[in-house]
């Protein structure tokens, strides 16, 4: 890790430490997920908040980064109203066509990510098998997972 001295802003810190290194960490928070615990599909977006907005020097490579892609007012209502993480049938949720192989999807774990109570983006875990990501399953962990999740990639945010 670089050192951060007190006076630098978020975004010389982010241009200092270069757009790849970003974009690392952020894979590495689900394709470590992915790895660790075996889950066969795992995308996430990020589009900040009113309070909070995708930090500038990210933003301005929202076209070549997956998680910064566009998303529907509709989804990220959907992801707001989120409680606790859905798990269940891919009923057609947008989020599940951010998978890279969405077609083979039939069940899904939607993750809110949080920071200051506001939801920022939408962490999606898919699997082929239906009975992997169900609606009477224990969410707890995937309660963690979120926290930490929202923790880290809050990051990214102004």
């Amino acid at each position: 890790m670089t050192w951060k001295p007190a006076s630098a802003s978020p975004d010389m810190y982010l241009t200092q430490m270069g757009t790849d290194d970003w974009v690392k960490s952020l894979n590495n928070n689900y394709f470590g997920l992915q790895d660790q615990f075996l889950i066969p599909q795992a995308a996430v977006r990020i589009w900040g908040t009113t309070a909070h907005p995708v930090r500038a020097a990210l933003a301005e490579q929202a076209d070549t980064l997956a998680a910064l892609q566009p998303v529907s007012d509709d989804a990220r209502s959907f992801a707001g109203s989120l409680s606790q993480p859905y798990c269940g049938v891919n009923a057609g949720f947008e989020a599940s066509k951010w998978l890279e192989d969405a077609s083979t999807v039939t069940s899904l774990a939607l993750i809110p990510l949080h920071r200051d109570g506001a939801c920022f983006g939408l962490l999606v875990l898919g699997s082929p098998d239906p009975t992997r990501y169900t609606a009477d399953m224990g969410v707890e962990f995937l309660v963690q997972v979120g926290e930490v999740a929202g923790a880290s990639l809050s990051r990214l945010l102004g």
